[in-house]
């Protein structure tokens, strides 16, 4: 197991890219300097506006990740979830794409956040916007109103939680391609990460059948 991530998921609440590349890393020789790069120049080019109003911030964030990044849904594409892989080629999962505003954003001194309903549904919002206005990562160019979203109620998700979403997925695709050395290990990467106990003894059990499986 990567030592990083075992340390970062038992610490505080790390960077959303910090954890996202950490966890990337468990799974392939990942281009954190690459994507590291990236980050970077995303957050040069939002920091301009650390002194705007809140929802000019959050549209400046869109246009900016928007206009580098593209994010779709790709049931069977397990990179897409490699924070490392979607920073360079400019194409991932929503989790990816919302954990890239995240980052950049919070190194530009901007309080964004990623927030998800109980179905997983991403996007991100504005810590300081009282309006539920939000960047949608399939259409950012301008941020919606949730109400018009076919997402439930919303909640905030730190970046260990953004980290156990990824890892659901990594554990789906994975297994329906057939990969079961990366879905059990995405299994015991959940296990690192400071969750309820019910929600650890049940993921316990879902990395235990998966073994099983293997054997």
């Amino acid at each position: 197991m990567n030592e990083q991530f075992a340390e970062l998921a038992s610490a505080g609440c790390p960077p959303h890219g910090t954890l996202a590349l950490a966890l990337a890393a468990e799974f392939h020789q990942a281009d954190l300097a690459g994507a590291t790069s990236v980050l970077r120049e995303l957050t040069d080019a939002i920091a301009p506006l650390r002194g705007a109003p809140a929802i000019e911030q959050l549209a400046h964030v869109g246009r900016e990740v928007g206009g580098r990044l593209t994010a779709r849904l790709r049931p069977g594409a397990l990179d897409d979830l490699l924070l490392d892989r979607v920073l360079l080629t400019g194409t991932g999962d929503p989790v990816c794409w919302a954990i890239a505003c995240v980052h950049a954003a919070r190194h530009a001194g901007i309080p964004l956040g990623v927030v998800a309903d109980d179905e997983d549904h991403v996007l991100v919002a504005h810590r300081d916007l009282e309006a539920p206005f939000v960047l949608e990562p399939s259409s950012p160019m301008a941020p919606i109103d949730a109400a018009r979203l076919p997402a439930g109620d919303l909640t905030w998700r730190c970046s260990h939680q953004t980290a156990l979403m990824l890892l659901d997925r990594v554990v789906v695709r994975a297994t329906r391609a057939g990969r079961h050395g990366d879905a059990l290990r995405a299994a015991q990467l959940r296990l690192e990460l400071p969750l309820e106990d019910g929600t650890l003894e049940a993921l316990r059990d879902e990395r235990d059948g998966l073994s099983a499986r293997l054997n």
